[in-house]
């Protein structure tokens, strides 16, 4: 047998043993794109998966720069009021489907074209591999899947609140299919009635399992003055369009949650992109 045949059989019997060697229940290791949570895969139907980005989407219209946030339980807040094509902070409520206007405010719903849909995955994400057409909005029938439709759904979904300093950030965690809770960490499911708390380290310990964080953002109420109302309520958009001026979205609080919600397209929504597997 020649060297390099030798050196080939070596590395498979190394592998072999490697495999041999792994804990039971741990899950298969899944190659992390820019931008995307490490850590295992959630499904969105019987035969689809994807990862979710490392945090919300955000746009700073000076720039006309898109980003995730650095953290997942960062959200931007009542700072989106300040929505307009000059501001020079950061926005993450949009209205529908304005992944190529994403300033766009108006109380009429027809201004907000319901095809082609303009997703903001679309566009390229500076830290999410800064290439177009690399992330999508989930569409509500894969949010209703997700959260109630999977296997073992009702275990994989829990409302929890994130301590940082004397900042309490309330929201829903999300984990991915194959999951082992981290020892000295407990989770409980939404069936328990009990409300998961999370130093910052206890969730860093979360996350780098595979746990995802949704945020409570609110809503930007155009018909408000764009004040951002509801800030305990978590309003994601799915891509669906409906008539009458309407568009699905997901929305979840500490009572619950549901993927097949109404809204006018004018209202401002948090984005949480994901990345096909």
């Amino acid at each position: 047998m020649t060297r390099s045949l030798l050196r080939a059989f070596a590395a498979l019997c190394c592998a072999a043993l490697l495999f041999a060697c792994e804990p039971a229940g741990t899950p298969a290791p899944v190659f992390t794109p820019e931008g995307a949570i490490a850590g295992g895969l959630f499904s969105v139907s019987d035969a689809r998966h994807v990862q979710f980005s490392r945090g919300n989407l955000r746009y700073q219209p000076s720039t006309g720069i898109w980003s995730f946030a650095s953290e997942q339980f960062e959200s931007v807040g009542a700072a989106n009021s300040s929505i307009g094509p000059a501001y020079n902070g950061w926005i993450d409520l949009f209205g529908y489907g304005t992944g190529n206007n994403p300033t766009l405010v108006s109380t009429d719903p027809d201004d907000y074209p319901i095809y082609p849909f303009a997703d903001w995955g679309a566009n390229p994400i500076a830290n999410g591999g800064n290439r177009p057409g690399l992330w999508r909005t989930l569409s509500a029938g894969e949010w209703n899947y997700l959260l109630d439709f999977r296997p073992d759904a009702r275990n994989l979904r829990a409302y929890a609140i994130i301590r940082s300093g004397n900042d309490s950030i309330s929201g829903l965690i999300l984990l991915p299919d194959e999951w082992v809770t981290p020892k000295k960490l407990d989770f409980f499911t939404t069936d328990l009635n009990q409300i998961n708390v999370f130093t910052l380290k206890g969730w860093s310990i979360m996350q780098a399992a595979g746990a995802v964080f949704l945020p409570a953002t609110g809503l930007r109420d155009t018909d408000d003055g764009n004040a951002v109302n509801y800030p305990k309520s978590g309003c994601y958009w799915a891509h669906d369009p409906f008539d009458d001026g309407l568009a699905f979205y997901f929305s979840f609080n500490s009572s619950g949650h549901t993927a097949n919600t109404l809204s006018p397209r004018t209202t401002g929504m948090a984005v949480l992109l994901v990345q096909d597997k």
